[in-house]
């Protein structure tokens, strides 16, 4: 398993997410799931969330996880973990995470 933000930082792992940990939430979230439909030719206004048509040109789903240009959206479920997370490692740990996920979403 790949662990996100570990490969700069082995500090980050304590606060990681799995790939698989993250596409396991996404494809339960109903949010989620909706903007999916969406993305794939459902209409726009008919999402419960009026935050996502604002953006809808800039999001793409890759198997069951939503982006918002290089940037996972996450499910509701990690979003507190994530937050809490973010707070928690300092601020070098948190650019190294970041630039791993963008550079893992390209290459």
């Amino acid at each position: 398993m790949e662990i996100i933000g570990s490969k700069y930082s082995p500090q980050a792992e304590e606060y990681g997410m799995t790939t698989i940990e993250v596409e396991k939430a996404s494809a339960d979230d109903e949010e989620l799931l909706a903007v999916r439909q969406c993305i794939n030719g459902k209409q726009w206004d008919q999402i419960l969330n009026k935050c996502y048509p604002l953006c809808s040109d800039e999001l793409c789903a890759i198997k069951k996880l939503i982006l918002r240009r290089t940037r996972i959206v996450n499910a509701k479920k990690l979003r507190r973990i994530a937050l809490s997370s973010a707070h928690d490692v300092s601020p070098g740990h948190l650019f190294n995470c970041v630039k791993t996920t963008q550079y893992s979403m390209v290459g």
